[in-house]
């Protein structure tokens, strides 16, 4: 995967929700999601921490949460 497809992927998700996400990659086998605006401890609003790949599917979950929380709201 290439930086412009996770960039590609954050940006849907930032659209879908409102939400800025952001994947830092320490090093080939780790990374991690947060949500930003995020406190001073980078940790405290973590979603992920695992492979470029996990954390894609970790963004993908906040996607639909938030979808499935809008739609409750609607009702």
């Amino acid at each position: 995967m290439t930086i412009e497809e996770v960039q590609s992927r954050l940006d849907a998700a930032r659209s879908a929700t409102g939400t800025e996400f952001r994947i830092t990659i320490r090093s080939s086998e780790t990374a991690f999601l947060t949500e930003w605006p995020c406190p001073a401890d980078v940790l405290t609003n973590c979603h992920a921490v695992g492979t470029v790949a996990e954390c894609l599917a970790a963004l993908d979950e906040r996607v639909a949460e938030h979808g499935a929380m809008h739609a409750i709201a609607a009702e």
